[in-house]
C-alpha cells in the first residue's frame, strides 16, 4: 500500500508509530483525507458522531465556548496528533470542544468502526490508543489547574509559546531577527483563547513589549526572549 509522504510523516510522530503498517494498512485503506482552510471548523462541540482524526499538516485548536460566549482554548494539535480517540470508547460521547484550523490544514479521518475493530484484533493497536488517551488524560490535569490558578499574563504567555512553537508562519524580515520566535494572532484571537476580553491582552501585551519580552506587528508578535517568556508561563514556580 502506497502511502503519501506526509502521511507516513505525520504516522511517525503518533502513539500509531509501532504499528506494522500491514496491521495500519486496515485502517487507512478506508480513511479519507480532508482539507481545512485557516477558520474553518471540522467538529462542533455536542455532535455525538464518534471520530478519530490525525493531523498531518497545518494547526489546530480545539477550544470550549463559554454561555456568555468567550472561549477558551484546551489543545493545540500539530502533525502527529490524534484527535476525537476518546470517542471510540467512551460508552456514550458528545464532542466536548470544537476543533477549528488555525492555518490551512489536512487531517485523515479514520473509521470509527475500523479503527476499533483493529484494536480489539491487535494488542499493538490496542496499546497505541492507550498510550494516546494517557497523555490526553495527562495533559488535561494539568490544563486544569493551569486555567484555574494561572493569572492572564501566565495564560497569554503560554499560549504565544505554544503557538510559536509549530505554526509555519514565515519569516517576518522586519520583525523577527535569528532565535527569535514568530506567532500570526490577533488580539482578538489570543483574548479567544485565553479566555478573557481583548482589553486585558491588549494591555498584557504592552506590559511584555516595554519590558522587552516581545515586539509587536499588525497580526504578529514577535517573541524577542522565549527563554524569559518561559518563566512568565509558568503557573506554579514552587512546583
Amino acid at each position: 500500500m502506497v502511502v503519501d509522504p506526509q502521511i507516513e510523516s505525520a504516522l511517525r510522530l503518533s502513539n500509531l508509530r509501532d504499528v506494522p503498517p500491514e496491521v495500519l494498512g486496515s485502517i487507512l485503506s478506508t480513511a479519507i483525507e480532508v482539507r481545512l482552510p485557516a477558520g474553518s471548523v471540522s467538529t462542533r462541540e455536542g455532535e455525538r458522531a464518534r471520530h478519530v482524526e490525525l493531523v498531518i499538516t497545518g494547526a489546530l485548536r480545539l477550544f470550549v465556548v463559554a454561555s456568555d460566549g468567550r472561549t477558551m482554548t484546551v489543545r493545540y494539535c500539530r502533525a502527529g496528533a490524534i484527535i476525537g480517540a476518546v470517542s471510540l470508547f467512551a460508552p456514550e460521547y458528545a464532542t466536548p470542544v470544537t476543533t477549528q484550523a488555525l492555518v490551512d490544514s489536512r487531517l485523515l479521518k479514520m473509521p470509527a468502526a475500523a479503527v476499533t475493530r483493529a484494536a480489539s484484533r491487535d494488542v499493538r493497536v490496542a496499546g497505541a490508543f492507550l498510550s494516546e488517551l494517557g497523555e490526553r488524560v495527562m495533559s488535561f490535569i494539568y490544563e486544569i489547574p493551569g486555567n484555574a490558578f494561572a493569572t492572564v499574563r501566565q495564560r497569554v504567555a503560554r499560549h504565544l509559546l505554544d503557538l510559536s512553537l509549530g505554526l509555519e508562519v514565515g519569516r517576518l524580515p522586519d520583525l523577527q531577527r535569528p532565535g527569535e520566535l514568530a506567532v500570526s494572532q490577533s488580539q482578538q484571537d489570543l483574548a479567544d483563547a485565553v479566555g478573557t476580553a481583548r482589553e486585558v491582552v491588549v494591555r498584557v501585551l504592552r506590559e511584555l513589549r516595554e519590558e522587552g519580552v516581545i515586539r509587536t506587528g499588525r497580526n504578529r508578535i514577535v517573541i524577542a526572549d522565549p527563554v524569559r517568556l518561559a518563566r512568565e508561563a509558568e503557573w506554579n514556580r514552587s512546583s
